[in-house]
């Protein structure tokens, strides 16, 4: 007995490590590429275009937030409890259906935004938007597919899109560029184009037997909206500021300049919370009603997060002084503050997924709230005198205390899980 349990327990870390290692390879190759892109930038593209690229894709990030209404997670939730192969695929088929109706909802709208950026004269903006309008709300999609694959333990197919977008739109760069035709109103068309293609065709190939109206779907939904989704959605809405809107906020009030040193510091620093992030997502399912968060898995976290932290400073560091130039010098005194920045974000997933997997939406929306009220103080705070310098700061006050909320209620369902064993 004791050998079937030891066997049974090996069989889940393998394949957790697994998942996660699949998972890490795929976007840490796909985040290596990312950066590759940004570099290309700097080079085919002027310090001011890079910034406003960051701009763009800052203010999509911002207002797409609104049009999830927490069903990325509801829906998870709901693919996890069905029984059977075939009912997840139905139960995704649907989900992804409503991910397109929020899509087109969303593009619409930032056609009718873009005329706000007119009236805050930012005329260059607005006009990229509406460029890339018939595209911009992919990460709609894409949450919602992602979602989709992590409940079905669908690994493979949520870590590739992110790796065979980065890989083709590198290429892409390098033939634009050969043929005269990168210009800024190409990249920021050609990005979102390609980030929607990557995603559609994956998700319509998969799904495509199941994008139908289904009744049974949307009163459970309904049900699940109602229990916890709009509790989500609302903690989403409050927690916005934290994460999203720094650079948005430094476009503002600072040169597109900055916004482009701050962005390519973040980029660089990016890689580091991959190996939260794997780990958290390769252990989704399985955390799902668990009392607490694998100690093994948040040593290993930890400890080879802080090892490839020093080794992304190390290699940021070379990059900056040798191959981007004395105009982007300044992002030196940045880089080691995104580097810590990105360390608490990564381990911070492990206890974003432990929450999500337990629907723990009332203590997500304290979270959220806590986020708000340091956020607002924070980046208006330390970014309108500060700038980039403010926004990182910023962005580490603001992690920390969402860490330490986290923490503080994992380690309150560890408690109640044992006082449910005592009892």
């Amino acid at each position: 007995m004791i050998y079937d349990m030891t066997k049974k327990f090996l069989s889940k870390i393998g394949e957790t490590t697994k998942d996660s290692a699949q998972l890490f390879i795929a976007e840490g190759a796909g985040l290596f590429f990312g950066m590759l892109i940004y570099f290309l930038r700097t080079r085919y593209l002027s310090v001011d275009d890079v910034g406003q690229i960051s701009y763009i894709v800052s203010i999509v990030s911002v207002t797409s937030v609104f049009f999830t209404f927490g069903i990325d997670n509801s829906g998870g939730r709901m693919v996890l409890r069905e029984e059977g192969e075939l009912n997840k695929r139905r139960c995704g088929g649907a989900l992804m259906t409503t991910s397109f109706i929020l899509f087109a909802a969303f593009d619409i709208f930032m056609l009718l935004f873009s005329v706000v950026l007119e009236l805050l004269h930012k005329p260059d903006s607005a006009l990229l938007i509406r460029l890339a309008a018939p595209f911009i709300g992919y990460n709609l999609i894409l949450l919602v597919y992602n979602e989709v694959c992590y409940a079905r333990g669908a690994i493979r197919q949520a870590s590739i899109q992110l790796f065979f977008y980065y890989i083709s739109y590198f290429f892409l760069i390098i033939v634009l560029n050969y043929f005269k035709a990168y210009t800024l109103k190409v990249a920021v068309i050609s990005e979102f184009g390609l980030h929607f293609l990557t995603v559609f065709i994956p998700a319509f190939v998969e799904y495509r037997l199941y994008f139908k109206p289904d009744r049974q779907f949307w009163e459970k939904l309904k049900m699940e909206e109602k229990e916890r989704g709009l509790a989500v959605y609302l903690s989403r809405i409050v927690f916005l500021p934290a994460f999203n809107i720094s650079t948005f906020i430094l476009g503002i009030f600072h040169p597109m300049s900055s916004v482009a040193f701050y962005s390519l510091c973040n980029t660089i620093s990016s890689p580091i919370s991959v190996v939260g992030e794997s780990i958290g997502k390769a252990m989704y399912r399985k955390m799902n009603n668990k009392r607490e968060i694998q100690k093994k898995a948040l040593v290993c976290t930890v400890g080879i997060t802080l090892g490839f932290a020093a080794l992304i400073w190390a290699a940021g560091s070379f990059v900056i002084i040798v191959l981007l130039g004395k105009d982007y010098r300044p992002m030196l005194t940045l880089l080691p503050l995104t580097v810590v920045s990105y360390v608490i974000r990564g381990i911070t997933s492990m206890y974003t997924y432990f929450m999500n997997a337990n629907g723990m939406a009332k203590e997500q929306k304290v979270v959220a709230y806590v986020g708000l009220a340091v956020s607002l103080s924070a980046n208006f705070g330390l970014i309108i005198p500060f700038g980039a310098m403010g926004g990182v700061y910023a962005s580490i006050v603001i992690l920390i205390a969402i860490l330490s909320v986290r923490m503080y209620f994992c380690h309150k369902r560890r408690l109640q899980g044992r006082e449910t064993d005592i009892e």
